[in-house]
């Protein structure tokens, strides 16, 4: 039994489609993408590592605290007192949408930054050279460190 033409271009239109909508998921959730690529690849130990890295790039904005929990915005509170606190409303206006703006456009560079780190481990794996990646992963992570997280990348001892 011989399939129509038209069943044919549409096993393939379908097929196409599918796999963009695949490809389209990656792409917005690269997370989720390396975790489904490297499952079964990994040794606990390694997934762990690979799941700090992965967390460890979003940026933090610390008005969100009292987004997220009543409970930890009162001991938060409880823990510094009131005299902590910035009490001049321009100053909590300018610094809560600096932190926000700051937060939302790191966390679209870090987006990339992921899909960038997400490529070049595969071709590592791709290539059988995960330690010719190695450097520029680091770099990659220096810099964030530097710009990004403000943390210094220098040894404690010197």
């Amino acid at each position: 039994m011989r399939v129509s033409s038209a069943t044919l271009r549409e096993d393939v239109g379908k097929s196409v489609k599918d796999w963009g909508r695949r490809w389209m998921k990656r792409i917005l959730n690269p997370k989720e993408a390396f975790k489904e690529f490297s499952e079964g690849m990994l040794s606990d130990e390694e997934k762990r590592q690979r799941d700090s890295d992965i967390e460890r790039l979003q940026s933090y904005n610390p008005f969100l605290r009292s987004e997220t929990s009543d409970n930890l915005r009162l001991n938060y509170m409880a823990d510094k007192g009131v005299d902590y606190f910035e009490t001049d409303l321009e100053s909590i206006m300018v610094n809560f949408m600096e932190k926000h703006i700051q937060s939302v456009e790191f966390n679209k560079m870090l987006t990339r930054t992921k899909g960038i780190l997400l490529d070049l481990q595969m071709r590592g794996i791709a290539e059988d050279d995960p330690e010719g990646i190695k450097h520029t992963v680091e770099t990659i992570k220096d810099y964030l460190d530097v710009s990004v997280y403000n943390k210094s990348i220098m040894e404690p001892t010197s």
